[in-house]
């Protein structure tokens, strides 16, 4: 797998749970679910009871048939695992059905699991259930597979019972915070990509007035699960936040347009996921008592389509579209320089904010004028998998779209501040970054 440092393995407090049937992030109104082999839950409550069945068994999996006795039933809460290397804890709930008058501690471990996967735990006599937790060292050779056992074993007379599990090691997410390539693992067949584009920067303020400066849109978001071909290499774009519009005495700089976040084939080839970039905001405009403006805010990105953005003297920036075929998308103001899918962002005219990224660019805002610009549109390919259905999403004003998302994080996609003057003044800030997240199916 390739790894050249802008790749974060996802830790502790943002690891996926597992259910009956799989992976699942986050709550129950989240969007994101990444895919794992789903088969039947396994339990032992119908099988035939036998009062010696499973003592001193030992467990070889030659045809992973569960081992039952006659004095406690053995459920595992889900069929297959992938575990992390030197990654989180996997919490696996497992519970015993007690039978007979049994009140035994019972002990749990993972027999003929992968190199480097371990898990144990107890049941107390007076419990019923309990969580195993699984885990692979930082040692463990990611590719690795084994149809292992959970094995419960009573502490005094030794009564086995098992059941079957499947753990592959290998990495479950992974996450992308600079451009970068990555090379499809031997074993994946597919991935969820989980894209945010950058936002734009604050415009400045007018020295001259003490008019501030606009904000920058969000960063747009997009998400979709795509067929993978192991070994193929894909480019990873991460959009760059736009620049922060510096203050002036009349004419006050407009911020930069947020770059777009993108998945695509090498050397630009077979677009297949792109979140937009928030336009920047508009500088403020101050020269004479009868004659000055504030900065105007910039659009959001898309989304399917991005959204313009907002003018005063002239037109604000355009909204990068999905109809468009990846070209640019000029204002409706003056014409200034629009911006076409980049991750780079594009650079303000004068005060007017410049446009996001996108499948489609934002349009720059007036160039003669306190606009903001136009946020950049998105884009999903059609090959994309239609179950569960690809994901678009426009920020809104500033506020990045997704924020609640487990794999957020803080500050991606969020519009710049437009500068204030006076009373508790304050500088333009820059556009949050972009951020991609893989999560990895077997």
């Amino acid at each position: 797998m390739h790894h050249d440092g802008h790749w974060d393995n996802l830790k502790a407090g943002m690891a996926p749970r597992l259910t009956r049937c799989g992976w699942f992030v986050g709550g129950a109104s989240t969007i994101v679910v990444a895919w794992v082999a789903c088969n039947s839950s396994y339990t032992t409550s119908d099988a035939p009871a036998d009062a010696d069945a499973g003592k001193g068994v030992v467990v070889t999996n030659e045809d992973a048939a569960p081992v039952i006795n006659a004095n406690f039933e053995l459920t595992v809460a889900a069929p297959s695992v992938i575990a992390d290397p030197g990654g989180a804890i996997i919490p696996l709930f497992i519970s015993i059905n007690r039978k007979n008058g049994f009140d035994e501690s019972v002990t749990v471990t993972l027999g003929n699991a992968p190199s480097g996967v371990l898990a144990t735990t107890t049941i107390p006599g007076t419990d019923s259930s309990a969580t195993l937790n699984l885990s692979a060292a930082a040692s463990a050779v990611a590719g690795q597979t084994a149809l292992a056992s959970v094995v419960a074993t009573s502490t005094k007379t030794s009564v086995v019972a098992t059941q079957p599990l499947f753990v592959r090691v290998g990495h479950t997410m992974l996450v992308a915070t600079a451009s970068t390539t990555w090379t499809v693992p031997p074993d994946c067949k597919g991935a969820t990509f989980v894209v945010w584009g950058a936002a734009g920067g604050g415009g400045g303020a007018s020295m001259n007035y003490a008019e501030p400066g606009g904000a920058g849109g969000a960063g747009g978001f997009a998400q979709a699960t795509l067929p993978l071909t192991p070994g193929a290499t894909l480019q990873i774009e991460v959009g760059g936040g736009g620049g922060l519009g510096p203050n002036a005495g009349q004419r006050a700089q407009g911020g930069g347009g947020g770059g777009w976040s993108a998945v695509h084939g090498p050397d630009s080839s077979g677009l297949y996921v792109v979140a937009g970039g928030g336009g920047g905001g508009g500088g403020a405009y101050g020269q004479s008592s009868s004659n000055y403006a504030s900065g105007t805010s910039a659009g959001s990105g898309g989304g399917a389509n991005g959204v313009a953005g907002s003018g005063f003297l002239g037109g604000g920036g355009a909204a990068g579209t999905g109809a468009c075929d990846g070209g640019t998308n000029m204002g409706s103001g003056t014409a200034g320089v629009a911006n076409a899918g980049s991750p780079n962002g594009g650079g303000a005219i004068s005060s007017a904010g410049a446009g996001g990224g996108g499948f489609c660019g934002g349009g720059q805002g007036g160039a003669s004028a306190t606009t903001g610009g136009g946020g950049g549109s998105g884009f999903v390919t059609q090959s994309a998998v239609q179950s569960p259905a690809p994901i678009r999403i426009t920020g809104t004003g500033s506020a990045a779209p997704q924020a609640t998302n487990p794999l957020y994080a803080a500050g991606v996609g969020v519009g710049g501040e437009g500068a204030t003057t006076g009373l508790g003044s304050k500088p333009a800030t820059a556009g949050g970054p972009g951020r991609v997240v893989i999560v990895i199916a077997p």
